[in-house]
């Protein structure tokens, strides 16, 4: 997609042993090419928002 498709900006999950191995891919490439962006995306959150608090 990089290549082929311009693609610079990627969202990967943070579960298995995939998006590990992605993440770190992703890792190495930005390093030598800044243009590229990766977030990770939890699957869930881990604590409930305090009172009056939005997320």
């Amino acid at each position: 997609m990089i290549r082929e498709r311009g693609v610079t900006e990627f969202y990967i999950g943070h579960q298995g042993a995939f998006d590990r191995m992605a993440a770190g891919i992703l890792k190495e490439l930005a390093e030598s090419q800044p243009q590229i962006r990766y977030s990770i995306v939890l699957a869930y959150l881990t604590a409930a928002p305090r009172q009056g608090e939005v997320w």
